[in-house]
């Protein structure tokens, strides 16, 4: 799987419909310059760490399309640390 394929299928299963995760991986993919020319590369030839970062940008690409297109969005504590909802279950789940 490559690193676009990941990033789609990670957005989707976090909720997002696959015309939203499509969107927001095209702008990540415009603006993550380290990235470039790499997308379509087979993601298993890299270290476990290099996809937690790149997961990292596509989270915060995924957050600020959420704020700017649908704030309301019922998955949106599953990329926002600050959701209070989020805050929540994670009190929950230390109990």
């Amino acid at each position: 799987m490559n690193f676009y394929e990941s990033g789609i299928k990670e957005l989707t299963e976090r909720g997002m419909f696959d015309n939203q995760a499509k969107e927001v991986m095209l702008r990540e993919m415009e603006t993550n310059e380290p990235m470039q020319g790499r997308w379509m590369e087979n993601m298993e030839s890299y270290p476990d760490i290099a996809k937690n970062i790149i997961w990292m940008g596509i989270e915060y690409t995924a957050l600020e399309y959420i704020k700017e297109k649908c704030p309301e969005a019922w998955f949106r504590p599953l990329f926002d640390k600050d959701h209070p909802l989020r805050k929540e279950f994670e009190a929950l789940d230390k109990k």
